[in-house]
């Protein structure tokens, strides 16, 4: 565009490029070009460098200075690009502005951000000030994609905004002006995040015109330029409802309609689509006429089989007929700055009325009654049509009392009337959290705690190594990280408990194929797996995905750096936290080229010891809790084991006592169980020995150095993340521990 005159085009007005340029104004130059004003040259009239023309390139004419002008330029910037235009309190409660009876809010700072910005940390490109009208206009200089935001002082005691939440709904980027809705993306916390607009797209010649779809209130404000600006992105508020099911969040925004090209599934599973154009609103019984399902479309069906019940699809946006998961909708996290556990839930910006969100907790996975933690979550928008809301340090809720271990679920409430009694409730997986105090010295180590599945469902057929499932066009194998190793662990039927490692080339879009062949594999064999037999698939946990390699202390020599002893046939194989600050890498005692072996497996039956050399620290670990059968496989002789569930349990809660294990009056031809007592007495090396003793009493545990024995059978000897020892007289491959 033509940038703004500064002088009148004359000879006998000073003024080079240096001071101001020359060319008239014109708002059309496409149409009409740009010019100067008139000016006059005459011999030995004309300026000269040491007077007026002091200018860029001003000495080019010196040969003949008096009788040439060269202060008459033309400058240029980029024509500006607009979006606006409305903030508007809606007193009628109809979703729009309604002029005449809605109210506009004046004094409302907007800003403008690229795509990709974060309103807390980035700088904003431009700000306004909304007019008495509620009315604004921001500039951009480039075409591309952008938001709007209200900042969280707006919403603050003072501000023009306090008490209000954004209008239920929004707009997508079509054109609709605020007599049809408004774009403000729906926060529950506006006083700390204040609110956004969904991202749109400005480009020169394509913006909505009067004529057209700009037909709301106040559309001519871009008209020196109608076609460069889009004058329909507006904010819409109102005063917060009766709040139902009291300290608990509602999702408070309507979703695409229930049209066949509109459909949730269709359009928010993996796609995660905003489509907006249908306007029925969602709710669930909409949701179940869309999906029969079968006759399988009640809230606590799960037709396909995998972790989330039909009530849990619906409100987070999966799809019903899949467990292909292209991302995990509810997990726990280590932020890897702050060293805090933050629970992460990501569903769509398209919420659901008619659902509550609550996370909850509790001591035990088991528990019958869990508590509302009562965190408020930060909240950030995604360019794919979710929001992800992370509710950090959730170690720190008072319902957890300062303890080292916790448990946390979301649960999902149907309110249909919204009268706040749930009619209907599923709850997620449950997950934990744990911060494990680790002193200098040696002490055991077990991962009970699961990485997040990327795919659960029922077999449908199973042949030789491969096993088929129902998948709802999507692709199991599109989920196989490059590097990446899993396992399906099947949870049903009569193989429940066994895993088996996956082979990652030859699996299928709706196919995994199993090797057998692999050590880590609990079956060896092709197993009948029944049509109908759960499967979860999932990543392994590794050295680096558990311990970093940031926490523990590494040095240039494997006498002085932390390390991790795994038992192994009789011996020890080591791992040690090699070089310094971020070049650290694990790599084997044995191998001098000190390759990264970071990525080496962890297994759920791996037991190991953690050797701390220098410095106590906490290890904060996280995961899914295993909630079925388990098999631990038992070789004949001494071998290091871990525990399943991230729970105490005794020698008969683990089955211990049962058929396959060896009693004996003898401790040498008896099964033994030792426990290191470093972890109990940090710095301490040695064991506590047990043995299953065969006596007049019966079968039972005891202490190998009491003279007088009592039985443990039911003392708590497995502690939770820790590992045992545990010496059998014959091999028990099947074995199978429940929660």
């Amino acid at each position: 565009r033509k940038i703004s005159s500064k002088e009148s085009v004359n000879a006998s007005v000073p003024g080079d490029d240096d001071a101001s340029e020359d060319g008239v104004d014109e708002v059309r130059p496409l149409v009409s070009g740009v010019q100067t004003g008139e000016f006059t040259v005459g011999a030995g009239a004309a300026p000269i460098s040491s007077g007026m023309e002091t200018g860029y390139h001003s000495d080019s004419d010196d040969s003949w200075e008096s009788s040439s002008d060269l202060t008459i330029d033309l400058g240029f910037a980029p024509k500006p690009l607009h979006a606006g235009n409305l903030v508007f309190r809606d007193l009628n409660a109809d979703g729009k502005f309604t002029e005449g009876t809605d109210q506009a809010v004046a004094n409302v700072p907007v800003q403008l951000f690229a795509q990709g910005d974060d309103p807390l940390v980035d700088s904003f490109i431009d700000q306004a000030i909304t007019a008495v009208d509620g009315t604004f206009m921001l500039k951009a200089s480039t075409p591309g994609n952008y938001f709007l935001y209200i900042p969280a002082s707006a919403f603050e005691v003072a501000g023009p905004l306090n008490g209000l939440l954004s209008i239920s709904g929004f707009g997508a980027d079509n054109g609709a002006d605020d007599n049809d809705g408004e774009n403000g993306l729906d926060e529950a916390n506006p006083a700390a995040n204040g609110v956004r607009s969904l991202q749109f797209t400005l480009s020169y010649g394509n913006e909505p015109l009067d004529a057209g779809t700009e037909s709301g209130f106040a559309s001519t404000l871009d008209n020196t330029a109608d076609s460069d600006g889009d004058m329909t992105i507006d904010f819409g508020f109102m005063m917060p409802p009766a709040a139902p099911l009291a300290g608990m969040l509602r999702t408070t925004l309507p979703d695409p309609g229930m049209s066949s090209a509109n459909d949730p599934e269709s359009t928010e599973g993996d796609s995660n689509s905003n489509s907006n154009t249908s306007a029925t609103a969602i709710t669930f019984a909409a949701w179940q006429a869309a999906h029969s399902l079968g006759g399988q479309n009640h809230a606590a069906d799960n037709p396909d089989g995998d972790a989330f019940a039909n009530l849990a699809e619906y409100a987070l946006g999966l799809r019903p007929d899949s467990g292909v998961l292209a991302r995990a909708p509810f997990t726990l996290a280590v932020n890897a700055e702050t060293g805090s556990v933050d629970a992460v839930l990501r569903r769509p910006s398209t919420g659901r009325e008619d659902v509550v969100f609550v996370l909850e907790g509790a001591a035990s996975p088991s528990a019958t009654d869990w508590t509302p933690l009562g965190l408020t979550p930060a909240t950030t928008y995604a360019a794919d049509g979710t929001r992800t809301q992370t509710y950090t340090a959730v170690h720190s809720a008072a319902a957890y009392a300062g303890a080292s271990t916790g448990f946390v679920r979301l649960s999902i409430r149907l309110d249909a009337d919204q009268n706040g009694t749930a009619e209907a409730t599923v709850n997620s997986p449950v997950f934990a959290w744990s911060l494990l105090a680790l002193e200098v010295g040696q002490q055991s180590f077990s991962m009970p705690l699961l990485r997040d599945e990327v795919f659960a469902g029922s077999v449908v057929t199973s042949e030789g190594s491969t096993l088929t499932f129902a998948t709802g066009g999507e692709s199991i194998a599109a989920r196989f990280e490059s590097g990446v190793s899993y396992y399906a662990e099947v949870v049903s039927g009569t193989q429940a408990g066994h895993r088996v490692e996956i082979d990652e080339s030859a699996s299928t879009a709706d196919s995994i194929a199993m090797d057998l062949d692999s050590p880590l594999s609990t079956l060896h064999s092709a197993p009948a797996l029944a049509a109908g037999t759960r499967v979860i698939v999932r990543p392994h946990q590794t050295t680096a995905g558990i311990f970093g390699t940031d926490l523990l202390a590494s040095t240039d020599s494997a006498t002085t750096a932390d390390r991790l002893l795994f038992f192994e046939e009789g011996a020890y194989r080591v791992l040690w936290l090699r070089g310094t600050g971020s070049g650290s890498v694990w790599t084997w005692e044995s191998d001098e080229s000190a390759t990264d072996a970071g990525g080496h497996i962890i297994s759920p039956t791996d037991g190991l010891l953690i050797h701390i050399r220098s410095q106590a620290l906490t290890l904060p670990v996280v995961g899914q809790v295993r909630s079925t059968a388990y098999v631990l496989p038992l070789k004949a002789g001494t071998q290091m084991i871990g525990n399943g569930y991230p729970v105490a349990q005794s020698p008969v809660e683990r089955g211990f006592t049962s058929a396959g294990f060896t009693a004996s009056g003898e401790v040498e031809t008896a099964d033994r169980i030792r426990l290191w007592v470093g972890d109990a007495t940090p710095g301490t090396t040695g064991y506590e020995s047990h043995y299953l003793q065969l006596g007049v009493a019966g079968v039972q545990w005891t202490t190998e150095s009491t003279e007088q024995p009592e039985s443990r059978n039911e003392a708590e000897l497995f502690q939770p993340f820790r590992a045992t020892f545990y010496k059998a007289m014959q091999e028990i491959p099947s074995h199978t521990q429940v929660p």
